[in-house]
C-alpha cells in the first residue's frame, strides 16, 4: 500500500468513533489511533492473528478485533459511495479502449468467483456451505478491468454453490437482464457494428451472449490464437482475487480499489490521448414490460449470439496478431 494511500486513510479514520485516544483511570493517554488502523490493516494484509500483534503494536488481542472491525465499518462508511459505485458511461469507454487496445474490442472485464474458507461456520449451516473444496466457504463473485479495479462483487453465496448458480443471483446480473446496466455503447468488431458488451469468463459459465468463452480443444491456428489471447486477458480478475466477514471483505476491495487508482500515475495509460469524456446520465428507463424484459434475456443468453462473437473474435485476433 503505497503512504499516501494510508495518509489518506487515516486522516479519514482518525477521531471517528472508536479511533480516538483517550485517558485511561491513571490519566495516562490511551491507545494511539495510529496503532489502531496499523493492527487493522496489518491483519488484513497478512492474515495475522490477533493475539500475534501484543507484542509489536502494544495492544491486547480484544483491543486488535475491535479495532479491525471498526476499521471495516468506518472505511465502507467513509470510502463505499466512491469505491464501490458501479462503472458509468465514461468509465465503460476507458475500460472498452482499454481492452480494444489489447486485442479484445467490446470486452467490459473478466468475472470469476473466488471460495473463501469459513473456519467458524456454525455446524448446523456447514452442509449447505460445503461444495468441492470440503470445507465450508463463502463464494465472492467478482467482475475487473484490465487495471485489476473491482467492478462489481457480490459476497455471500454458500460454498455449495457453482459459478452458474451463484450468477443466478447476482444483482448485477438482474440489472443487465433489465436492460439497467451497463451503458449501451456501440463498438466495431470484424467490420460488424455490435452495441452489447461481453465479460471474458471460463469454460464452467453458459455460452452466452455476454460471455465470452476460452477454446479448449483448439486444432486450427486461428483458435490457438483466440484461446491464448483470451487465456491472457482473463488472468485479470485470478491476479484481482457473518457481518463481521462480510464487513471485511468489503472492506478489503475498497482497499483493493484505492491502491489501483493510485498506481494509475506511475504507468502509461491508452487512454491518455483521450482528455474528456461526456458527464454521466441516466441511461435507462423506468417501468419496462415482461415483453422487453423477456426480450432482452433472450439477447443475452443467446448461443448463436455467442458463437457469432467468437468468431469474429477469432478473425480478429488472427488478422492483427496472428502472423506475429
Amino acid at each position: 500500500m503505497p503512504r499516501t494511500v494510508f495518509n489518506r486513510l487515516y486522516r479519514a479514520i482518525e477521531g471517528e468513533g472508536f479511533f480516538v485516544r483517550r485517558k485511561d483511570a491513571l490519566s495516562r493517554g490511551g491507545i494511539h489511533p495510529l496503532q489502531r488502523v496499523v493492527a487493522a490493516i496489518r491483519m488484513l494484509a497478512y492474515g495475522a492473528a490477533a493475539d500475534s500483534l501484543d507484542e509489536y503494536l502494544s495492544m491486547s488481542e480484544d483491543s486488535v478485533l475491535q479495532s479491525l472491525k471498526s476499521f471495516c465499518s468506518t472505511v465502507i462508511q467513509k470510502f463505499g459511495i466512491e469505491y464501490l459505485r458501479e462503472p458509468n458511461e465514461a468509465d465503460l469507454r476507458r475500460i472498452l479502449a482499454i481492452n480494444a487496445a489489447r486485442g479484445f474490442p467490446g470486452c467490459a472485464g473478466s468475472i470469476d468467483c473466488q471460495h473463501w474458507q469459513w473456519k467458524n461456520c456454525p455446524i448446523a449451516w456447514a452442509g449447505q456451505f460445503k461444495g468441492k473444496e470440503r470445507k465450508p466457504t463463502i463464494v465472492l463473485d467478482a467482475i475487473c478491468d484490465g487495471e485489476l479495479w473491482i467492478l462489481h462483487a457480490f459476497f455471500g453465496s454458500p460454498g455449495s454453490l457453482n459459478d452458474i448458480n451463484v450468477l443466478d443471483r447476482s444483482p448485477t446480473m438482474e440489472r443487465i437482464i433489465a436492460d439497467e446496466f451497463p451503458p449501451s455503447i456501440p463498438y466495431t468488431l470484424n467490420e460488424k457494428q455490435r452495441t452489447m458488451p461481453y465479460y471474458l469468463a471460463d469454460g464452467i459459465y453458459s455460452s452466452w451472449a455476454i460471455f465470452m468463452k476460452t477454446i479448449k480443444d483448439n486444432t486450427a491456428k486461428k483458435e490457438e490464437a483466440f484461446a491464448k489471447a483470451q487465456e491472457a486477458i482473463r488472468k485479470d480478475i485470478e491476479r484481482a482475487f457473518g457481518n463481521d466477514v462480510s464487513n471485511v471483505m468489503v472492506a478489503c476491495i475498497i482497499l483493493h480499489n484505492m491502491i489501483v487508482e493510485s498506481r494509475r500515475d506511475n504507468y502509461q495509460s491508452v487512454m491518455a490521448s483521450l482528455q474528456h469524456f461526456s458527464e454521466a446520465r441516466a441511461m435507462f428507463a423506468a417501468g419496462q414490460s415482461f415483453t422487453m424484459v423477456s426480450s432482452r434475456h433472450s439477447r443475452i443468453t443467446s448461443k448463436v449470439d455467442h458463437f457469432s462473437l467468437k468468431r469474429d473474435l477469432i478473425e480478429h485476433i488472427w488478422n492483427a496478431h496472428g502472423s506475429v
